[in-house]
């Protein structure tokens, strides 16, 4: 390459990077949007924190709060997008009240130890921040204390955080588009328990390798490396006590033709307890659904799994687990 094409390629390289970032950002197009959202804001660590939040015309004492998580350089408005308003409809359906939190400077603080975010640099307290908003939806609706977390990407990674440090209070996590980070890059302090997790990741991935790796946005800002999605789930399945190998099926396409991904599905189980992963074969970085989808750049949104409605009944079946057992 000629000293002219690498001058030109280090000036062009800031602005290929924005570019990226601004796709990153784009909502898909999505089916229009429910009414009755509310904001909401709490003290939490000496700061005013902020979310969105919606609760059903029909809410019972006692039922599921469930918080969804947005990425990097999000918001939870953006995780509404993300998740195709999906989870507004599903709230009205299944009587649970969902919350989506913005995290600091549009990101969460997670146990990634490389992780450049100003959230992770000042060490701010979203764990602290995610209690007191279960506890604020508890005075304010009588909801469950326990955490039911979903996250997409960095918010995947904050949901790995709760699992870890909390699993006392924590009934279920869904991480999204996330691999927990390696052994020598995590920084939490992980506490004995159990807790139910699932995992749905793409095999084609551009920014959280499927098969483990770097995290980066397109080669750019590394945020550290990853275990694979197979072995993220295995250490949450043996921190439960199962090490066996787990139950493989192949899940049913939603929709046929639609587009060439295909579902498998990994779980391993014990009384109260499962973790399951979903490999999205062929998915990119993205959160399958039948509706929305993630700008084409993040790879194959796909079609054949509603990732929503799977979240969501993955944290009733638990929910209802802990009721059963808190009445025993």
């Amino acid at each position: 390459m000629t000293r002219r094409r690498v001058l030109i390629a280090v000036l062009l390289t800031p602005f290929i990077a924005i570019g990226l970032v601004a796709l990153y950002l784009l909502v898909p197009d999505l089916p229009e949007e429910p009414d009755a959202i509310r904001t909401g804001s709490i003290q939490s660590g000496g700061r005013t924190r902020t979310f969105l939040y919606y609760v059903p015309a029909e809410l019972r004492p006692g039922a599921m709060l469930l918080l969804a998580l947005h990425g990097s350089m999000g918001s939870g408005q953006q995780m509404r997008g993300f998740t195709g308003y999906r989870l507004e409809r599903l709230a009205d359906r299944y009587g649970f009240v969902v919350a989506y939190p913005d995290g600091f400077e549009g990101h969460w603080n997670d146990c990634r130890a490389n992780a450049p975010y100003s959230a992770n640099a000042e060490n701010i307290e979203d764990v602290a921040f995610v209690l007191d908003l279960v506890r604020y939806f508890l005075e304010a609706h009588q909801v469950t204390p326990r955490v039911y977390a979903a996250g997409f990407s960095n918010g995947g990674h904050m949901a790995f955080r709760l699992a870890l440090e909390e699993p006392e209070v924590t009934g279920a996590i869904v991480a999204l588009a996330a691999n927990l980070p390696v052994p020598e890059g995590n920084n939490c302090s992980a506490q004995p328990g159990a807790v139910p997790v699932m995992i749905v990741n793409g095999t084609e991935d551009p920014i959280n390798p499927y098969h483990g790796g770097p995290v980066t946005i397109f080669g750019f800002g590394n945020r550290g490396n990853v275990l694979s999605s197979e072995n993220s789930a295995r250490f949450f399945a043996e921190r439960a006590g199962m090490r066996g190998e787990p139950e493989l099926s192949h899940l049913p396409a939603l929709e046929s033709g639609a587009d060439e991904t295909e579902l498998d599905h990994f779980s391993w189980s014990r009384p109260g307890v499962t973790v399951e992963l979903i490999r999205v074969n062929g998915g990119g970085h993205s959160i399958p659904q039948p509706e929305g989808r993630l700008p084409r750049i993040l790879g194959v949104t796909s079609r054949q799994l509603d990732a929503p409605l799977a979240l969501v009944q993955f944290f009733l079946y638990h929910h209802e687990q802990a009721r059963t057992a808190d009445v025993r």
